[in-house]
């Protein structure tokens, strides 16, 4: 589900043109990262990290777009959380790769 409230944010950025884009952001924004800071749940710096994950993946979709958050005056992903904490999210939601299965026949 939080994948889908971020595609419907950057929906309404594109088509809708909200007056407040930030407020709108803010008031959901740990709704988006839902997902992000439930893999860091024993992370001590989750919540930082979840929502530069969040504006990340939200930066990809507006620039899909020839968008940027400038155009919207919203945040820019944060480029001083460690990259090893982003990867970290990101191979921990990877599903694992099995082999599919052989016709032994």
């Amino acid at each position: 589900m939080p994948s889908q409230l971020r595609l419907l944010f950057i929906s309404l950025l594109l088509f809708c043109e909200p007056a407040d884009p930030l407020s709108l952001f803010e008031q959901f924004a740990t709704d988006m990262a839902e997902d992000f800071a439930h893999v860091l749940s024993a992370n001590s710096r989750r919540d930082v990290i979840a929502r530069n994950k969040l504006l990340m993946s939200m930066d990809k979709l507006l620039i899909a777009h020839d968008r940027c958050f400038a155009d919207f005056n919203l945040p820019s992903p944060d480029s001083l959380v460690p990259e090893e904490d982003v990867r970290a999210i990101s191979e921990t939601r990877t599903p694992p790769t099995t082999s599919p299965p052989t016709n032994r026949g």
